[in-house]
């Protein structure tokens, strides 16, 4: 192979991957790369010519990877605007780390791998991983979080399948049955928060929560909400935000004389007639006498 026609061949290969379609983008760099290896073996290429179609390959595989093609979901390129793995922060995706909250991590296809888990994310940033110890998370939104766990992580996967979900901070205090502190997903609906905490224990508790926030009822009837099934981010729900639920549980008139009054009026009749018992032992005894 001449060097005319290397560079030929080297510059139809990069007018035609211009399409953006990573198949094609694939294909061109097999066959570049089987043409540039047999003439080599058989040392048909000069030094000009194999440095064209060498840099016509390279400039293929970059392509490919900054299109999103194959070789860039394989990870086997790392580019400086692109990267597989990297924790510098992108300037318009989201960041839905937040300290003082958390994020979930799941194998999706090994329920009892040791990295699942809800890691703390503390005031600076980090969550503490196992393995891998502080990492800093505040900076990346979850799809790059997601590549670098899978790529930090590699060699105790079967598959790369890590997710990450954030979490954020809400309290259910009050008159619930198992009230508490929980981190929930931001896509869940009041309803799943309610029902995390059990529900309330009152029979019209529904109508009694309310969502308070730094002291100050947002909104006192929250029935109509739980009922649309609108999610936290949607209706505004901060992290830190609270729901109370009224604890004192509501009894009519007849609950509160079956469970206060009669059981008073049945220790006093208890005690009127034992009372009574050991004055007739006690006068039919001294009559005896």
């Amino acid at each position: 192979m001449s060097g005319g026609t290397a560079i030929a061949s080297s510059y139809f290969l990069m007018t035609n991957s211009a399409g953006a379609d990573p198949i094609k983008t694939r294909n061109y760099v097999l066959g570049v790369r089987t043409i540039l290896v047999s003439a080599v073996s058989a040392g048909l290429l000069d030094r000009f010519a194999r440095a064209a179609v060498l840099c016509s390959v390279l400039w293929c595989v970059s392509f490919g990877a900054d299109q999103g093609g194959p070789l860039a979901a394989s990870g086997a390129l790392v580019t400086s605007e692109k990267p597989a793995v990297a924790l510098n922060p992108v300037a318009d995706a989201p960041r839905p780390f937040v300290k003082g909250d958390a994020v979930r991590i799941t194998v999706s296809q090994d329920s009892l791998h040791f990295i699942n888990g809800t890691y703390h994310i503390d005031d600076e940033g980090f969550v503490f991983l196992p393995v891998l110890g502080r990492v800093r998370v505040d900076t990346m939104p979850e799809k790059r979080l997601s590549m670098f766990l899978n790529s930090a992580y590699l060699q105790f996967l079967r598959y790369p399948t890590i997710q990450v979900q954030p979490l954020m901070r809400v309290s259910l205090l009050g008159g619930f049955v198992r009230p508490g502190l929980y981190y929930i997903p931001s896509s869940a609906s009041l309803w799943d928060v309610v029902a995390l905490a059990g529900g309330p224990q009152r029979e019209d508790g529904m109508k009694k929560l309310a969502w308070e926030r730094d002291g100050i009822v947002v909104n006192g009837s929250l029935l109509p909400i739980i009922q649309s099934g609108a999610s936290l981010s949607t209706l505004g729900v901060r992290s830190g935000d609270l729901i109370r639920a009224r604890q004192a549980p509501k009894r009519d008139g007849w609950e509160i004389f079956t469970t206060v009054v009669l059981p008073i009026i049945g220790v006093a009749v208890s005690a009127v007639s034992t009372s009574a018992t050991l004055y007739y032992v006690y006068e039919t005894y001294r009559g005896t006498r």
